[in-house]
């Protein structure tokens, strides 16, 4: 069922910035024609993902994006509902009417579905947002006064141990939690 692209590894992976990147391709595989044309415009080349200062940042730009796909593709398919309110109460025939109810209610479940990937992607960016709010208001511990030299060591006292692995770790879950709804 998975796709090999450009010579990319479709296979599980552990990076948060990766399963950001199979999110818009699984978006853009589940709906094309819905899909924001940012998004779908948006390629990065692995030139500037390495080049890039910080992979948070890009990650936020990603799923802020993505969130905005999400959203317009809720959007049209709400103004597919309104289309199929409409015919249900033009329709003439009692069959005619039970099809496109009964198509009411499997895009009504579409639409949950994409209302509870949003929820979830919101609050992944949410918990993103956080976590980046946290490490800016951190006291650098001197490291002004030390300078740049030593600022590594300084760095392994902020964290305590095991800290940055479980919020790693529980990004990684609401990801492929995120992928998984995707691909349904």
């Amino acid at each position: 069922k998975e796709k090999k692209s450009n010579s990319k590894s479709v296979g599980c992976s552990h990076s948060v910035r990766a399963n950001v990147q199979a999110v818009l391709s699984l978006l853009k595989c589940h709906h094309p024609c819905l899909c924001n044309s940012r998004v779908l415009a948006h390629k990065a080349s692995p030139s500037e993902s390495n080049s890039s200062p910080s992979s948070s940042s890009v990650n936020g730009e990603e799923l802020s994006e993505l969130l905005q796909a999400l959203q317009e593709e809720l959007r049209l398919m709400s103004l597919e509902q309104d289309e199929l309110r409409r015919q249900v109460e033009s329709s003439v025939s009692e069959e005619e009417r039970r099809d496109l109810r009964r198509e009411q209610e499997r895009l009504l479940l579409k639409m949950e579905r994409k209302g509870e990937q949003i929820s979830k992607l919101h609050k992944h960016k949410c918990q993103i947002m956080k976590l980046r709010k946290e490490a800016k208001s951190r006291p650098n511990s001197g490291n002004k006064e030390r300078g740049s030299s030593r600022s590594r060591p300084a760095r392994a006292v902020k964290d305590q141990p095991g800290e940055r692995r479980k919020r790693n770790l529980r990004l990684l879950k609401d990801m492929k939690a995120l992928q998984a709804s995707l691909r349904t």
